[in-house]
C-alpha cells in the first residue's frame, strides 16, 4: 500500500465534503493529528475505522486502500476477479488486521515500574512509575533523608523536580514567589508529609525510563534566606514487561 497516495485520497475528498482535519477526526473518534498524519503518508488509518472513514468519504474499503478511485468499468471487473486473487486479498487483510491488534495492544498496554532511590544509605525513596501511549505517571509515597543534621532544620519555602537525562519532566515549588508557607515547618517533618503524584506527557520512551536514571532534587529555603539543595538519583525496576 502507497501511505502517501491513500492520503492524499483522504485529503482530496475530505476537502469535498467540506470537512476540516478536525470534523473527519471527530465522525471516525481519532484526534485531529492522527488525520494529519494520514494525509501527510506517515501513518495508515486503524483497520478498525476503515470501513467507517470509507462510507464518510463515499467511497468504499477497496478505493480507500488502494488510494485511487474505481471507475465504473472497473467495478464491472470485480465480478471477474479470479478466486485465487481474493483468496490472496482476504491472506492479506487478515495479516493487516493481525499486524494492527498486535500494534494497538503495544501501544495501549500499561507498563508499571517500582521507584526507589540508588542511594540508599543516605536517601530512601519509594513509590511507582506507569507508561502508558507515551504518558508517564509517577507517583512517590515514601520519601526520607537519613541526615540528620538536614532533618530539624526550619523551611518557609521549598520546590522540587524531576529530570530525565537532563530533560525536566515536572517541577513544583513556590521559593522565587512571594507565597511562603502557612507556618514554617521542619524538613523532616515536611517530607513525612508529601507526596509527588503527577502525569506528564513527554518525549522519553519506555526503553529511556528504565534504562535512565531519575533525578528528584529539592531545594528548601531556611528562616535566615539561606537556599539547601538535596539531590536524589532513582531508578525504575520492572514489575510488568
Amino acid at each position: 500500500m502507497d501511505n502517501k497516495k491513500i492520503g492524499k485520497l483522504i485529503a482530496d475528498l475530505r476537502r469535498k465534503q467540506g470537512l476540516t482535519q478536525e470534523q473527519l477526526g471527530e465522525k471516525v473518534g481519532v484526534g485531529f493529528r492522527s488525520v494529519s498524519k494520514w494525509e501527510c503518508g506517515k501513518t495508515l488509518p486503524d483497520i478498525g475505522i476503515i470501513n467507517d472513514l470509507s462510507k464518510i468519504l463515499g467511497i468504499s474499503s477497496d478505493e480507500l486502500l488502494s488510494g485511487e478511485l474505481k471507475s465504473k468499468e472497473d467495478n464491472n471487473d470485480k465480478k471477474k476477479i479470479s478466486p485465487k486473487i481474493i483468496i490472496t486479498i482476504s491472506i492479506l487483510t487478515l495479516i493487516i488486521i493481525f499486524i494492527s491488534t498486535v500494534y494497538t495492544y503495544e501501544k495501549n498496554k500499561t507498563y508499571t515500574y517500582r521507584v526507589s532511590s540508588i542511594e540508599k544509605e543516605e536517601y530512601y525513596v519509594k513509590g511507582t512509575a506507569t507508561y502508558n501511549n507515551d504518558n508517564i505517571s509517577i507517583n512517590i509515597s515514601d520519601i526520607k533523608f537519613k541526615d540528620k543534621e538536614i532533618n530539624d532544620i526550619i523551611i518557609e519555602n521549598y520546590e522540587y523536580s524531576i529530570s530525565i537525562q537532563d530533560n525536566l519532566v515536572f517541577s513544583l515549588g513556590f521559593i522565587d514567589s512571594i507565597d511562603y508557607l502557612e507556618e514554617p515547618i521542619s524538613i523532616d517533618k515536611f517530607i513525612k508529609n508529601i507526596s509527588i503524584n503527577f502525569v506528564n506527557n513527554t518525549q522519553i520512551t519506555k526503553e529511556e525510563l528504565i534504562e535512565n536514571v531519575m533525578i528528584l532534587e529539592f531545594k528548601f529555603l531556611t528562616e535566615d534566606n539561606q537556599i539547601i539543595t538535596k539531590e536524589v538519583k532513582m531508578n525504575l525496576s520492572n514489575d510488568d514487561k
